[in-house]
């Protein structure tokens, strides 16, 4: 029951934006997309998610775990797989990375399978949040950045700045026993070796998503999009999706549509972008396939 509840949740808060748009111009939209921006889009967001294998695996074998690059590939890519082509969801990619890996380990170090996990998504909540919070630093001087002059901009950046400050807290509340916080704590001198990778990947994705509304002529600027980035995929986690696409969907509509661009432009880009995950999601069918038929 609870494997269905979040595809539940996130095809229920897909009708509900829909009921909101006007489905005939979305269709339009979606229909006379440019076809080379979202080719570019699939290419960026591609070469994102490679280098967050790298970054994993770096992760990883920092916590003396015997992840190759391939091995790292095929997981992540299923993992990919998991989530935009399967039912699950972001939880159901990343638990399926963890037994993955834990495969991998030796006994004494199967519980830093899932360490290697949390590193990873903190990592790139990490490089998120520094990114964000520069391009709004920038926004703010340079553009007419609507709402993040106001109290829930302040908000905004208070929020992302807290992101930043996560893994110095964690070391603090490692010394209270939480689990959580003794794994991120040990992992914390990874993020920072990792921040660079974080921050390539965070302005590819964001350039990706970019792309996408280049391919509808929403014509919303670079350092807009990657200010807003930081919202649009932290609202994207929630457990409201299906095949990827719900959560995101409302994040983007929430704070790209009060600068005064076109609900149905916004959701159109949002959805293109879902779908480059969706075409790699299907080039991950590969590497599920081939692993389950050695398993059989």
């Amino acid at each position: 029951m609870k494997k269905l509840l979040k595809p539940a949740l996130g095809l229920a808060l897909l009708a509900g934006l829909l009921s909101s748009l006007d489905r005939g111009l979305l269709g339009e939209v979606l229909g006379g997309a440019h076809l080379g921006w979202f080719a570019l889009g699939c290419l960026l967001a591609l070469m994102a998610n490679l280098i967050c294998v790298t970054r994993w695996q770096r992760i990883a074998q920092g916590l003396h775990l015997p992840l190759q690059w391939p091995q790292a590939l095929s997981l992540y890519a299923q993992a990919i797989t998991a989530n935009s082509v399967l039912p699950g969801g972001i939880v159901g990619g990343d638990l399926w990375r963890v037994i993955g890996l834990s495969r991998l380990a030796s006994t004494g170090h199967k519980t830093s399978a899932a360490a290697s996990v949390l590193a990873d998504r903190v990592s790139g909540l990490w490089g998120l949040a520094w990114v964000s919070l520069l391009a709004s630093g920038y926004a703010w001087f340079s553009l007419e950045t609507g709402w993040l002059h106001s109290e829930l901009g302040a908000l905004y950046l208070a929020g992302l700045i807290s992101i930043l400050v996560l893994p110095y807290a964690a070391t603090r509340l490692a010394r209270v026993g939480r689990a959580r916080f003794v794994e991120l704590s040990v992992a914390t001198p990874m993020l920072r070796r990792t921040l660079a990778l974080s921050i390539a990947v965070q302005l590819l994705t964001s350039l990706a998503f970019w792309c996408c509304m280049q391919a509808v002529n929403l014509p919303v600027p670079l350092a807009l999009i990657v200010a807003l980035s930081g919202g649009i995929f932290i609202v994207g986690i929630l457990p409201a999706t299906i095949g990827g696409f719900g959560a995101r969907e409302l994040g983007a509509l929430a704070l790209i549509t009060p600068f005064g661009f076109s609900k149905e432009l916004v959701m159109a880009s949002s959805i293109l972008f879902g779908l480059t995950v969706t075409v790699q999601g299907l080039l991950g069918l590969y590497f599920w396939l081939r692993d389950h038929s050695r398993m059989t």
